[in-house]
Protein backbone atom coordinates (compact mmCIF):
# COMPACT_ATOMS: atom_id res chain seq x y z
CA UNK A 1 0.00 0.00 0.00
CA UNK A 2 1.36 3.20 -1.02
CA UNK A 3 1.51 6.38 1.57
CA UNK A 4 -1.19 7.98 -0.93
CA UNK A 5 -3.57 5.15 -0.34
CA UNK A 6 -2.84 4.63 3.19
CA UNK A 7 -3.87 8.40 4.11
CA UNK A 8 -7.20 8.11 2.13
CA UNK A 9 -8.06 4.94 3.99
CA UNK A 10 -7.09 6.50 6.89
CA UNK A 11 -9.48 9.55 5.62
CA UNK A 12 -12.47 6.92 4.73
CA UNK A 13 -11.84 5.10 8.26
CA UNK A 14 -12.36 8.14 10.06
CA UNK A 15 -15.09 9.53 8.09
CA UNK A 16 -17.35 5.66 8.81
CA UNK A 17 -16.31 6.35 12.54
CA UNK A 18 -17.39 9.72 12.64
CA UNK A 19 -21.03 8.56 11.26
CA UNK A 20 -21.16 5.61 13.30
CA UNK A 21 -20.09 7.57 16.26
CA UNK A 22 -23.06 10.38 15.39
CA UNK A 23 -25.55 7.55 15.04
CA UNK A 24 -24.28 6.29 18.79
CA UNK A 25 -25.25 9.85 19.73
CA UNK A 26 -28.64 9.89 18.25
CA UNK A 27 -29.34 6.10 19.73
CA UNK A 28 -28.97 7.35 23.58
CA UNK A 29 -30.33 10.72 22.89
CA UNK A 30 -33.81 8.34 21.98
CA UNK A 31 -32.97 6.13 24.84
CA UNK A 32 -33.31 9.53 27.22
CA UNK A 33 -36.49 10.31 24.91
CA UNK A 34 -37.91 7.00 26.32
CA UNK A 35 -37.01 7.29 30.02
CA UNK A 36 -38.25 10.88 30.02
CA UNK A 37 -41.43 9.49 28.86
CA UNK A 38 -41.53 6.33 30.73
CA UNK A 39 -40.93 8.42 34.01
CA UNK A 40 -43.40 10.69 33.02
CA UNK A 41 -46.55 8.02 32.64
CA UNK A 42 -45.22 7.19 36.55
CA UNK A 43 -45.60 10.43 37.68
CA UNK A 44 -49.35 10.95 36.07
CA UNK A 45 -50.65 7.64 36.45
CA UNK A 46 -48.78 6.20 40.16
CA UNK A 47 -50.83 7.58 42.73
CA UNK A 48 -53.76 5.63 41.77
CA UNK A 49 -51.04 1.88 41.46
CA UNK A 50 -49.64 3.13 44.98
CA UNK A 51 -52.86 4.00 46.65
CA UNK A 52 -54.36 0.37 45.45
CA UNK A 53 -51.09 -1.25 46.51
CA UNK A 54 -50.54 0.59 50.01
CA UNK A 55 -54.62 0.36 50.68
CA UNK A 56 -54.24 4.59 51.39
CA UNK A 57 -54.16 7.79 49.72
CA UNK A 58 -50.82 8.73 48.93
CA UNK A 59 -50.78 12.20 49.91
CA UNK A 60 -47.99 14.80 50.71
CA UNK A 61 -44.54 13.27 52.23
CA UNK A 62 -45.55 9.81 50.77
CA UNK A 63 -46.14 11.00 47.34
CA UNK A 64 -42.78 13.25 46.66
CA UNK A 65 -40.84 10.34 48.00
CA UNK A 66 -42.40 7.54 46.06
CA UNK A 67 -42.36 10.60 43.28
CA UNK A 68 -38.58 11.14 43.52
CA UNK A 69 -36.66 8.49 41.53
CA UNK A 70 -39.48 8.71 38.58
CA UNK A 71 -38.19 12.70 38.93
CA UNK A 72 -34.22 12.22 39.23
CA UNK A 73 -34.31 10.12 35.85
CA UNK A 74 -36.62 12.86 33.95
CA UNK A 75 -33.51 15.35 35.27
CA UNK A 76 -31.05 13.45 34.80
CA UNK A 77 -32.32 12.22 31.38
CA UNK A 78 -32.67 15.66 30.47
CA UNK A 79 -29.35 16.98 31.42
CA UNK A 80 -27.68 14.18 29.83
CA UNK A 81 -29.57 14.84 26.52
CA UNK A 82 -28.15 18.62 26.94
CA UNK A 83 -24.75 17.62 27.30
CA UNK A 84 -24.58 14.93 24.43
CA UNK A 85 -25.64 17.85 22.27
CA UNK A 86 -22.43 19.75 23.32
CA UNK A 87 -20.45 16.57 22.47
CA UNK A 88 -21.65 16.60 18.72
CA UNK A 89 -21.03 20.23 18.54
CA UNK A 90 -17.10 19.18 20.09
CA UNK A 91 -17.00 16.44 17.88
CA UNK A 92 -18.22 18.17 14.75
CA UNK A 93 -15.61 20.48 15.03
CA UNK A 94 -13.05 17.47 15.84
CA UNK A 95 -13.54 15.85 13.02
CA UNK A 96 -14.16 18.52 10.43
CA UNK A 97 -10.83 19.45 11.70
CA UNK A 98 -8.83 16.13 11.57
CA UNK A 99 -10.54 15.25 7.97
CA UNK A 100 -9.42 18.52 6.60
CA UNK A 101 -5.80 17.95 7.95
CA UNK A 102 -5.60 14.51 6.60
CA UNK A 103 -6.67 15.78 3.36
CA UNK A 104 -4.17 18.54 3.85
CA UNK A 105 -1.23 15.87 4.08
CA UNK A 106 -3.10 13.94 1.12
CA UNK A 107 -1.70 17.25 -0.76
CA UNK A 108 1.65 17.27 0.90
CA UNK A 109 2.28 13.78 -0.89
CA UNK A 110 1.96 14.94 -4.57
CA UNK A 111 4.05 18.16 -3.57
CA UNK A 112 6.40 16.10 -2.44
CA UNK A 113 7.13 17.50 1.07
CA UNK A 114 4.73 14.87 3.45
CA UNK A 115 6.10 14.54 6.72
CA UNK A 116 5.17 11.30 8.30
CA UNK A 117 5.94 12.05 11.99
CA UNK A 118 3.72 14.84 12.01
CA UNK A 119 1.04 11.94 9.81
CA UNK A 120 1.73 10.01 12.71
CA UNK A 121 0.87 12.24 15.33
CA UNK A 122 -3.01 13.09 13.72
CA UNK A 123 -2.75 9.19 13.13
CA UNK A 124 -2.95 8.68 17.06
CA UNK A 125 -4.83 12.51 17.91
CA UNK A 126 -1.81 13.23 19.66
CA UNK A 127 -1.57 16.01 17.44
CA UNK A 128 -1.29 19.32 19.19
CA UNK A 129 -4.54 21.19 16.97
CA UNK A 130 -6.54 18.05 17.91
CA UNK A 131 -5.57 17.19 21.12
CA UNK A 132 -7.12 19.49 23.37
CA UNK A 133 -10.30 19.14 20.80
CA UNK A 134 -10.55 15.42 21.35
CA UNK A 135 -9.87 15.48 25.26
CA UNK A 136 -12.76 17.72 25.76
CA UNK A 137 -14.64 15.90 23.30
CA UNK A 138 -14.37 12.81 25.50
CA UNK A 139 -14.87 14.47 28.71
CA UNK A 140 -18.04 15.39 28.02
CA UNK A 141 -18.91 12.31 26.57
CA UNK A 142 -18.18 10.89 29.59
CA UNK A 143 -20.36 12.76 31.74
CA UNK A 144 -23.35 12.38 29.45
CA UNK A 145 -22.89 8.64 29.83
CA UNK A 146 -22.52 9.38 33.27
CA UNK A 147 -25.56 11.03 33.47
CA UNK A 148 -27.32 8.63 30.99
CA UNK A 149 -26.43 5.72 33.26
CA UNK A 150 -27.78 7.48 36.56
CA UNK A 151 -30.74 8.55 34.59
CA UNK A 152 -31.46 4.98 33.71
CA UNK A 153 -30.63 3.53 37.69
CA UNK A 154 -33.08 6.42 38.83
CA UNK A 155 -35.78 4.62 36.52
CA UNK A 156 -35.10 0.77 37.47
CA UNK A 157 -35.26 1.74 40.84
CA UNK A 158 -38.51 4.18 40.21
CA UNK A 159 -40.06 0.67 39.33
CA UNK A 160 -38.74 -1.27 42.39
CA UNK A 161 -39.11 1.55 45.07
CA UNK A 162 -43.18 2.13 43.56
CA UNK A 163 -43.73 -1.59 44.61
CA UNK A 164 -41.83 -2.03 47.78
CA UNK A 165 -42.53 1.48 49.26
CA UNK A 166 -46.35 1.08 49.60
CA UNK A 167 -45.63 -2.48 50.75
CA UNK A 168 -43.49 -1.94 53.38
CA UNK A 169 -43.75 1.83 54.39
CA UNK A 170 -47.44 2.93 54.13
Amino acid sequence: MTIDQTVQSFYEITKRGAEQFKTYINSSKTRLVWFVGISGFALLNGEKLWSKISSTDVEGLNFLWLSLPWLLSILLALISHYVMDQVIIKFNKYTDNKLSMIDLHGNKITRGNFDVEEFELLLYDEHPDLKDLKESTDTYLNWANRFEISSFAFLVFGFIWSVLYPIFIL
